[in-house]
């Protein structure tokens, strides 16, 4: 009888155990967040992390094109790029209360996170000028202005995102194509940077930051 209690006892405490790692591990899959210039970890600038390749990968780990962390420290004499984490819990699928840069976060999700909760991912058209931000979007035309998307948007003479004009991009016909990826008739963009190489023939979204032209495929904006 003392045998089966103290079993008891013993199995209790060890579920008790994984349903405490569990929650830890689901709440460390949110601490990383990424934004175009800095990648933070519970609020804190990660100086070393690389926010145009950081990966959020889970259970405390990220990484970038030239480091791999755990709980926002670098793991030393660990390659990136061979570095893949292994667990026997199904992969989240785009679910933005864990993974705040996934390339299919809704609208919604991205005017909260991104867009400083305005409704046009951060743009605000006045009747003579344009504010991202709070702050004028200079040059801007109020009058032919458009948000697009995700970031994007333009007006008779130039294409935006998240504020700032890219160069060289086309208002003819340019508009999102999926996820991050938008194009023009010449060029395909990623976060508002030009794919150097991408067709615009033929060029498909496949989720997940994956993308392909008629010639070769592309994550978050880089050719494989």
């Amino acid at each position: 009888m003392m045998m089966k209690k103290i079993l008891m006892c013993f199995c209790t405490l060890l579920l008790a155990s994984v349903v405490l790692m569990e929650s830890q591990a689901q709440v460390f899959d949110r601490e990383y967040t990424i934004t175009r210039d800095y990648v933070y970890f519970r609020g804190q600038p990660l100086r070393d992390a690389n926010p145009r390749y950081f990966q959020n990968l889970g259970h405390g780990y990220g990484k970038d094109n030239r480091h791999v962390f755990l709980f926002g420290q670098i793991l030393e004499y660990v390659d990136p790029s061979t570095f893949r984490l292994v667990t026997q819990r199904r992969p989240y699928g785009p679910d933005p209360a864990q993974d705040l840069v996934d390339d299919d976060i809704d609208e919604d999700t991205y005017n909260v996170y991104y867009g400083g909760n305005f409704t046009q991912g951060g743009y605000v058209q006045m009747n003579n000028t344009v504010l991202y931000h709070g702050r004028k979007l200079e040059g801007a035309s109020a009058q032919s202005f458009r948000y697009l998307g995700k970031g994007y948007a333009k007006d008779d003479w130039n294409v935006y995102f998240e504020g700032k004009k890219i160069k060289g991009a086309s208002t003819m016909n340019f508009s999102l194509v999926g996820g991050f990826y938008a194009t023009d008739n010449w060029a395909v963009y990623y976060r508002g940077r030009k794919v150097e190489g991408a067709s615009t023939m033929n060029f498909t979204y496949h989720g997940g930051g994956y993308a392909e032209d008629s010639w070769n495929t592309y994550f978050q904006g880089q050719k494989l």
